[in-house]
């Protein structure tokens, strides 16, 4: 999957490849951090343990909407709907330090743009494209906020809708981690595709088989965890897909995800990304636009190969808690 996440301090490559290859060292110790002592794991990790509490402190993380770059290819009747329709869904996985799998969930919003005939009716009740009328969404729109997709609108959260609370809970330094894959989905029907089927069941082994790798970035305590490509799991592109997936039958699709210990989501929650927006300017030109993205803002890149064509900016939010 050719995607691309902001860049927050640090060459996310250079991260991934030193935690994956278990290169790297602890962070500093802290002004005033509970006192530990370490030891090695059975995977081979100099490991920390706490005297007395860790730092801690409750997150919560939202996915606040979505640009299209690029609308994604459609037969010719459009038999789904005007335009895409799409859905943004989130799996969760929760992490102790052993590392071990302790809670999971999923979310999505409802089908957002217009629903053809043959797929449910007319278009669903909230959802209508960027410009306010009928009709799914085309290139150049954003969503909820026709603009700035990546600001808030109230309320901060909704059930079905976004901007959608995607996880919220305590982390402590050095103990636990929160693997979050945010996709956004081309819908293509009510009923489950081969691809939502395989997703289901691939990615809870594929979480599962990274295990080593969350260890390392519980220990090492990076101040960035965002993921390129990080597992993948087989999707096969003849129905309701994610965006950015491989475009070839049974071929496994590279999935992106972050992974949040107390540490990174401290510095993502005060951390401003910057985003780069080319733009066709006509007449065989382009425009650049620069944005600075307000604090706690950060985004994922969803594009598809070619004859696919989709291209979607996922905006994410995360802020601690009092």
């Amino acid at each position: 999957m050719a995607v691309r996440t902001c860049r927050l301090r640090r060459g996310l490559g250079l991260l991934a490849a030193a935690i994956l290859l278990g290169v790297g060292g602890a962070a500093a110790p802290e002004p005033g951090a509970p006192k530990r002592a370490t030891a090695t794991t059975a995977s081979g990790f100099s490991r920390a343990f706490y005297f007395g509490r860790p730092r801690s402190a409750r997150f919560r993380v939202t996915a606040r909407g979505f640009r299209v770059d690029r609308q994604s290819y459609d037969n010719i009747v459009e038999s789904d709907g005007r335009g895409d329709e799409v859905f943004v869904r989130a799996d969760v996985f929760e992490f102790n330090w052993r590392p071990e799998v302790i809670a999971t969930s999923s979310i999505r919003t409802d089908v957002l743009g217009e629903r053809g005939p043959l797929h449910g009716g007319s278009r669903p009740a909230s959802p209508l494209d960027a410009d306010g009328r009928p009709g799914g969404f085309v290139t150049g729109d954003s969503y909820p906020h026709p603009f700035s997709p990546w600001q808030a609108r109230p309320p901060s959260v909704h059930p079905n809708d976004l901007p959608m609370r995607l996880w919220e809970g305590e982390l402590f330094q050095g103990t636990n981690a929160v693997v979050i894959v945010p996709t956004l989905w081309e819908w293509d029907g009510p009923d489950l595709s081969p691809e939502q089927l395989s997703w289901d069941r691939s990615l809870p082994p594929a979480i599962r088989r990274v295990a080593p790798a969350i260890e390392r970035i519980i220990v090492d305590r990076p101040a960035t965890t965002l993921f390129d490509n990080m597992f993948t799991v087989p999707v096969f592109n003849r129905g309701t897909r994610p965006i950015g997936s491989s475009g070839n039958f049974a071929l496994p699709t590279d999935i992106d995800s972050f992974v949040l210990t107390y540490d990174s989501a401290v510095e993502l929650a005060r951390g401003r990304g910057s985003e780069v927006i080319v733009r066709d300017a006509g007449g065989g030109l382009a425009s650049r636009v620069e944005l600075t993205l307000p604090e706690g803002v950060f985004w994922i890149r969803l594009v598809d190969p070619p004859g696919l064509d989709g291209a979607y900016t996922l905006y994410l939010f995360i802020e601690r808690l009092p």
